[in-house]
């Protein structure tokens, strides 16, 4: 009798505790601090896009989806998390600040 119990304990015990053991949601963060070249001090109020690559990672290099927009702090710091099922495989980020933008002369 006493080993049909062990028998019946040890697969719900070990079913009980498997069903508590939950997994912490998976988070992908994006942070960083955006600097001026040259100088290398952080520059505050940086427009900050975050894409989103839907093309094919080995071919040609498509312009992603606008995923989220943020601004940097006085230090020049960005960050943001995003639940990872929200968010895509290849990201790439791009910045603007009026007054920044370098304007190359094409002969």
């Amino acid at each position: 009798m006493k080993n049909r119990i062990s028998y019946f304990l040890f697969p719900l015990l070990s079913t009980i505790c498997l069903l508590a053991c939950k997994r912490e949601p998976a988070i992908t963060k994006v942070s960083g601090v955006v600097t001026e070249y040259g100088t290398g001090k952080p520059i505050s109020n940086v427009e900050v896009f975050v894409l989103c690559n839907t093309s094919d990672p080995f071919g040609p290099q498509l312009p992603g989806n606008l995923v989220d927009t943020m601004f940097t702090d006085a230090q020049g710091r960005f960050y943001r998390e995003y639940p990872e099922k929200d968010f895509c495989l290849a990201a790439y980020l791009a910045f603007y600040k009026p007054g920044y933008y370098v304007h190359n002369d094409v002969d």
